[in-house]
Protein backbone atom coordinates (compact mmCIF):
# COMPACT_ATOMS: atom_id res chain seq x y z
CA UNK A 1 0.00 0.00 0.00
CA UNK A 2 1.66 3.07 -1.21
CA UNK A 3 1.87 6.26 1.81
CA UNK A 4 0.22 9.04 1.75
CA UNK A 5 3.75 10.75 0.61
CA UNK A 6 4.14 8.61 -2.23
CA UNK A 7 0.59 9.47 -3.48
CA UNK A 8 0.67 12.86 -3.35
CA UNK A 9 4.31 13.49 -4.24
CA UNK A 10 7.51 14.68 -2.16
CA UNK A 11 6.99 18.16 -3.18
CA UNK A 12 3.09 19.33 -2.32
CA UNK A 13 3.60 16.85 0.87
CA UNK A 14 6.40 18.87 2.15
CA UNK A 15 4.05 22.12 1.98
CA UNK A 16 1.65 20.29 3.88
CA UNK A 17 3.78 20.05 6.17
CA UNK A 18 5.37 23.14 6.09
CA UNK A 19 1.96 24.61 7.23
CA UNK A 20 0.73 22.92 9.43
CA UNK A 21 4.05 24.22 11.31
CA UNK A 22 3.32 27.25 10.64
CA UNK A 23 0.18 26.69 12.37
CA UNK A 24 2.20 25.36 15.57
CA UNK A 25 5.19 27.79 16.16
CA UNK A 26 6.03 27.52 19.11
CA UNK A 27 9.73 25.93 19.60
CA UNK A 28 9.02 22.68 21.06
CA UNK A 29 6.52 21.91 18.69
CA UNK A 30 6.99 19.16 16.01
CA UNK A 31 4.82 17.88 13.24
CA UNK A 32 4.84 14.71 12.16
CA UNK A 33 4.30 12.59 9.44
CA UNK A 34 0.86 11.25 10.78
CA UNK A 35 -0.21 15.22 10.85
CA UNK A 36 0.23 15.35 7.67
CA UNK A 37 -1.40 12.01 6.31
CA UNK A 38 -4.38 13.04 8.71
CA UNK A 39 -4.85 16.37 7.22
CA UNK A 40 -4.51 15.17 3.48
CA UNK A 41 -7.00 12.41 4.02
CA UNK A 42 -9.65 15.08 5.45
CA UNK A 43 -9.01 16.52 2.31
CA UNK A 44 -9.36 13.44 0.05
CA UNK A 45 -12.95 12.16 1.91
CA UNK A 46 -14.22 15.91 1.95
CA UNK A 47 -13.45 17.18 -1.24
CA UNK A 48 -13.86 16.34 -4.83
CA UNK A 49 -10.96 16.37 -7.91
CA UNK A 50 -11.53 19.98 -8.41
CA UNK A 51 -10.97 20.54 -4.82
CA UNK A 52 -8.32 18.68 -3.93
CA UNK A 53 -6.55 20.14 -6.98
CA UNK A 54 -6.90 23.34 -5.46
CA UNK A 55 -5.82 22.43 -2.16
CA UNK A 56 -2.66 20.08 -2.55
CA UNK A 57 -2.15 20.68 -6.42
CA UNK A 58 -2.44 16.83 -7.36
CA UNK A 59 -5.22 15.11 -8.45
CA UNK A 60 -7.80 13.35 -6.02
CA UNK A 61 -6.67 9.60 -6.58
CA UNK A 62 -8.64 6.81 -6.78
CA UNK A 63 -11.29 6.20 -3.82
CA UNK A 64 -9.81 2.60 -3.61
CA UNK A 65 -6.64 3.74 -2.56
CA UNK A 66 -8.53 6.39 -0.67
CA UNK A 67 -10.25 3.68 1.17
CA UNK A 68 -7.01 1.47 1.67
CA UNK A 69 -5.15 4.27 3.02
CA UNK A 70 -7.89 4.95 5.70
CA UNK A 71 -8.46 1.36 6.36
CA UNK A 72 -4.31 1.85 7.96
CA UNK A 73 -5.74 4.35 10.95
CA UNK A 74 -4.94 2.66 13.77
CA UNK A 75 -7.65 1.02 15.14
CA UNK A 76 -9.36 0.96 18.43
CA UNK A 77 -7.35 -0.22 21.50
CA UNK A 78 -9.45 -2.79 23.98
CA UNK A 79 -11.62 -1.42 26.48
CA UNK A 80 -10.45 -1.64 30.05
CA UNK A 81 -11.83 -0.03 33.56
CA UNK A 82 -10.43 3.47 33.87
CA UNK A 83 -13.33 6.85 33.42
CA UNK A 84 -13.48 8.02 30.08
CA UNK A 85 -15.06 11.76 28.79
CA UNK A 86 -15.53 13.80 25.65
CA UNK A 87 -14.48 17.10 26.10
CA UNK A 88 -16.97 19.47 24.38
CA UNK A 89 -14.41 22.62 24.18
CA UNK A 90 -16.33 25.64 22.57
CA UNK A 91 -13.46 28.51 21.50
CA UNK A 92 -14.54 32.04 21.15
CA UNK A 93 -12.30 34.82 20.21
CA UNK A 94 -13.70 38.30 21.12
CA UNK A 95 -10.46 40.27 18.86
CA UNK A 96 -10.41 40.37 14.88
CA UNK A 97 -11.73 38.32 13.49
CA UNK A 98 -14.44 36.87 16.14
CA UNK A 99 -15.56 33.31 15.37
CA UNK A 100 -16.67 30.62 17.49
CA UNK A 101 -16.58 26.94 17.25
CA UNK A 102 -16.63 23.81 19.19
CA UNK A 103 -14.19 21.41 19.16
CA UNK A 104 -14.47 17.85 20.78
CA UNK A 105 -11.66 15.71 22.52
CA UNK A 106 -11.58 12.35 24.21
CA UNK A 107 -9.80 12.24 27.57
CA UNK A 108 -9.30 9.51 30.35
CA UNK A 109 -8.73 9.43 34.02
CA UNK A 110 -5.96 7.58 35.17
CA UNK A 111 -4.26 7.65 38.80
CA UNK A 112 -0.16 8.89 39.19
CA UNK A 113 2.12 6.94 40.14
CA UNK A 114 3.19 7.80 43.75
CA UNK A 115 7.17 7.90 42.78
CA UNK A 116 8.36 8.95 39.70
CA UNK A 117 10.52 5.20 39.71
CA UNK A 118 7.15 3.65 39.27
CA UNK A 119 6.08 6.02 36.48
CA UNK A 120 4.84 3.63 33.71
CA UNK A 121 2.74 3.81 30.31
CA UNK A 122 -0.59 3.46 30.86
CA UNK A 123 -2.64 1.32 28.00
CA UNK A 124 -6.53 2.72 28.09
CA UNK A 125 -9.22 2.42 25.19
CA UNK A 126 -8.21 5.83 23.75
CA UNK A 127 -4.29 5.21 23.69
CA UNK A 128 -1.58 5.15 25.83
CA UNK A 129 -0.78 7.61 28.88
CA UNK A 130 3.15 8.13 28.49
CA UNK A 131 5.08 9.89 31.73
CA UNK A 132 6.95 11.95 28.78
CA UNK A 133 4.00 13.32 27.29
CA UNK A 134 3.81 15.44 30.91
CA UNK A 135 5.03 17.67 32.84
CA UNK A 136 4.70 15.49 35.98
CA UNK A 137 4.66 11.74 36.29
CA UNK A 138 4.05 11.28 40.10
CA UNK A 139 2.49 12.16 43.12
CA UNK A 140 5.98 12.79 44.90
CA UNK A 141 7.23 15.38 41.70
CA UNK A 142 4.18 17.73 42.40
CA UNK A 143 4.55 17.36 46.24
CA UNK A 144 8.14 18.59 45.44
CA UNK A 145 7.35 21.70 43.73
CA UNK A 146 3.86 22.39 44.98
CA UNK A 147 3.80 21.10 48.24
CA UNK A 148 4.76 24.47 49.83
CA UNK A 149 1.84 26.00 48.05
CA UNK A 150 -0.91 23.55 48.90
CA UNK A 151 0.43 23.14 52.92
CA UNK A 152 0.56 19.46 52.46
CA UNK A 153 2.00 16.56 50.43
CA UNK A 154 -0.73 14.86 48.39
CA UNK A 155 -1.38 11.30 49.15
CA UNK A 156 -3.10 10.87 45.35
CA UNK A 157 -3.13 12.73 42.12
CA UNK A 158 -5.58 12.23 38.94
CA UNK A 159 -4.65 13.40 36.05
CA UNK A 160 -7.48 13.41 33.30
CA UNK A 161 -5.13 13.84 29.83
CA UNK A 162 -5.96 13.34 25.98
CA UNK A 163 -3.92 9.69 25.25
CA UNK A 164 -1.61 9.12 22.47
CA UNK A 165 -2.72 6.90 19.85
CA UNK A 166 -1.70 5.58 15.97
CA UNK A 167 1.34 8.04 17.13
CA UNK A 168 -0.14 11.19 17.52
CA UNK A 169 -1.51 13.32 20.46
CA UNK A 170 -3.62 16.48 20.91
CA UNK A 171 -2.17 18.20 24.14
CA UNK A 172 -3.57 21.48 24.69
CA UNK A 173 -4.69 20.38 28.31
CA UNK A 174 -4.69 18.36 30.68
CA UNK A 175 -6.04 18.64 34.21
CA UNK A 176 -4.20 16.77 37.48
CA UNK A 177 -6.57 16.89 40.31
CA UNK A 178 -5.21 17.01 43.61
CA UNK A 179 -6.05 14.66 47.54
CA UNK A 180 -4.45 15.53 50.84
CA UNK A 181 -5.34 11.91 51.58
CA UNK A 182 -6.11 9.27 49.07
CA UNK A 183 -9.71 8.31 50.18
CA UNK A 184 -10.60 11.59 50.31
CA UNK A 185 -13.79 12.19 48.28
CA UNK A 186 -13.26 15.13 46.71
CA UNK A 187 -9.98 16.87 45.19
CA UNK A 188 -8.37 19.64 47.40
CA UNK A 189 -6.42 21.26 44.75
CA UNK A 190 -6.23 21.06 40.89
CA UNK A 191 -3.19 21.94 38.14
CA UNK A 192 -3.77 23.15 34.58
CA UNK A 193 -1.76 21.45 31.80
CA UNK A 194 -1.26 23.49 28.96
CA UNK A 195 0.06 22.13 25.69
CA UNK A 196 0.57 21.85 22.04
CA UNK A 197 -1.68 20.66 19.13
CA UNK A 198 1.41 18.28 18.51
CA UNK A 199 1.12 16.44 21.68
CA UNK A 200 3.83 18.21 23.97
CA UNK A 201 3.23 19.67 27.15
CA UNK A 202 4.38 23.00 27.90
CA UNK A 203 3.31 24.76 31.37
CA UNK A 204 1.53 24.09 34.61
CA UNK A 205 -1.17 26.30 36.14
CA UNK A 206 -1.65 25.77 40.14
CA UNK A 207 -5.24 26.01 41.73
CA UNK A 208 -3.83 25.21 45.46
CA UNK A 209 -7.55 25.37 46.82
CA UNK A 210 -9.55 24.81 44.10
CA UNK A 211 -10.08 28.38 43.32
CA UNK A 212 -10.13 30.47 40.36
CA UNK A 213 -6.48 30.33 38.71
CA UNK A 214 -5.65 34.12 38.57
CA UNK A 215 -3.65 35.52 35.27
CA UNK A 216 -0.35 33.66 34.78
CA UNK A 217 2.06 34.06 32.11
CA UNK A 218 1.74 31.35 29.68
CA UNK A 219 5.54 31.44 28.43
CA UNK A 220 4.40 29.59 25.08
CA UNK A 221 3.03 30.27 21.72
CA UNK A 222 0.86 27.71 20.96
CA UNK A 223 -0.73 29.17 17.97
CA UNK A 224 0.57 32.15 15.86
CA UNK A 225 -2.14 34.36 17.11
CA UNK A 226 -0.87 35.03 20.50
CA UNK A 227 2.76 35.40 22.00
CA UNK A 228 4.86 34.14 25.49
CA UNK A 229 3.98 37.24 27.05
CA UNK A 230 0.49 36.60 27.23
CA UNK A 231 -1.52 35.51 29.55
CA UNK A 232 -3.97 32.22 30.92
CA UNK A 233 -6.53 32.29 33.74
CA UNK A 234 -9.16 29.54 34.45
CA UNK A 235 -11.54 27.84 36.83
CA UNK A 236 -12.55 24.15 37.10
CA UNK A 237 -15.46 23.33 38.37
CA UNK A 238 -16.14 19.91 39.82
CA UNK A 239 -19.51 18.11 40.61
CA UNK A 240 -18.60 16.16 43.78
CA UNK A 241 -15.44 14.32 42.38
CA UNK A 242 -16.36 14.38 38.93
CA UNK A 243 -15.15 17.64 36.62
CA UNK A 244 -18.34 19.58 35.23
CA UNK A 245 -16.77 22.92 33.26
CA UNK A 246 -13.30 24.22 32.94
CA UNK A 247 -13.38 27.50 31.77
CA UNK A 248 -10.03 29.22 30.39
CA UNK A 249 -9.70 32.50 29.59
CA UNK A 250 -6.72 33.92 27.12
CA UNK A 251 -5.54 37.43 27.65
CA UNK A 252 -3.14 39.76 25.58
CA UNK A 253 0.36 40.71 27.31
CA UNK A 254 -2.03 43.95 28.80
CA UNK A 255 -4.39 41.44 30.10
CA UNK A 256 -6.97 42.50 27.38
CA UNK A 257 -9.62 39.19 26.99
CA UNK A 258 -8.94 37.68 23.67
CA UNK A 259 -10.27 34.09 23.72
CA UNK A 260 -12.76 32.43 25.71
CA UNK A 261 -12.91 28.49 25.63
CA UNK A 262 -15.20 26.72 27.77
CA UNK A 263 -14.73 22.72 28.39
CA UNK A 264 -17.93 20.51 29.68
CA UNK A 265 -16.78 17.14 30.57
CA UNK A 266 -19.32 14.35 29.46
CA UNK A 267 -18.74 10.73 31.37
CA UNK A 268 -18.66 8.27 28.33
CA UNK A 269 -17.63 4.84 26.91
CA UNK A 270 -14.44 5.59 25.66
CA UNK A 271 -14.58 7.36 22.11
CA UNK A 272 -10.94 6.54 20.49
CA UNK A 273 -10.44 9.29 17.98
CA UNK A 274 -7.02 9.69 15.96
CA UNK A 275 -5.65 12.35 17.47
CA UNK A 276 -4.01 13.02 14.17
CA UNK A 277 -7.42 14.04 13.07
CA UNK A 278 -8.17 16.67 15.79
CA UNK A 279 -4.54 18.26 15.23
CA UNK A 280 -5.32 18.23 11.33
CA UNK A 281 -7.90 20.35 11.92
CA UNK A 282 -7.01 22.65 14.15
CA UNK A 283 -4.27 23.53 11.98
CA UNK A 284 -6.86 23.93 8.94
CA UNK A 285 -8.91 26.25 11.32
CA UNK A 286 -5.74 28.88 12.37
CA UNK A 287 -5.12 28.98 8.43
CA UNK A 288 -9.53 30.04 7.80
CA UNK A 289 -8.40 32.43 10.23
CA UNK A 290 -4.92 33.30 9.94
CA UNK A 291 -6.39 34.76 6.54
CA UNK A 292 -9.08 36.98 7.95
CA UNK A 293 -6.34 38.42 10.04
CA UNK A 294 -4.24 38.81 6.60
CA UNK A 295 -1.31 36.12 7.56
CA UNK A 296 -1.70 34.97 3.63
CA UNK A 297 0.85 32.03 3.87
CA UNK A 298 -2.20 29.66 4.89
CA UNK A 299 -4.17 31.13 2.27
CA UNK A 300 -3.40 27.76 -0.50
CA UNK A 301 -3.75 24.88 1.92
CA UNK A 302 -5.09 25.46 5.27
CA UNK A 303 -7.56 28.03 4.75
CA UNK A 304 -10.21 26.32 2.06
CA UNK A 305 -9.88 23.41 4.07
CA UNK A 306 -11.08 25.42 7.52
CA UNK A 307 -13.42 26.96 5.52
CA UNK A 308 -15.33 23.88 4.96
CA UNK A 309 -15.59 22.65 8.79
CA UNK A 310 -18.47 23.87 10.97
CA UNK A 311 -18.58 27.33 12.60
CA UNK A 312 -20.51 28.80 14.89
CA UNK A 313 -19.63 32.20 14.37
CA UNK A 314 -17.37 31.77 11.12
CA UNK A 315 -14.61 34.10 10.64
CA UNK A 316 -15.03 37.00 8.45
Amino acid sequence: MPSVREVLGDEAYASVVDRVQQSFPDVQSVVHEQHADALVLHVWQTHDDAGCQEILGVPKPPQATIDAIAAEAPPAPPVDGFTYYVAHARHARYDHPTHAFTGYLPLVRVPLAAKTVNAVTIKTAIGDVIPQDHLFASVSQIGFKYGDDIGFQPERVDLITPARHGGARFGAIAVYLGYKNANDAEPSFYLLEAGLATGESRMAFLSPDMDVIPPRKKWYQPTPFTTEDSYYTGSLQMNGDEPDKLIVHALSPSLTPEVEVVVTYEKTAPKPIWPALITAEAAARIGSIGVKRGQLIFEDILAPIGDHLPWEIKPE
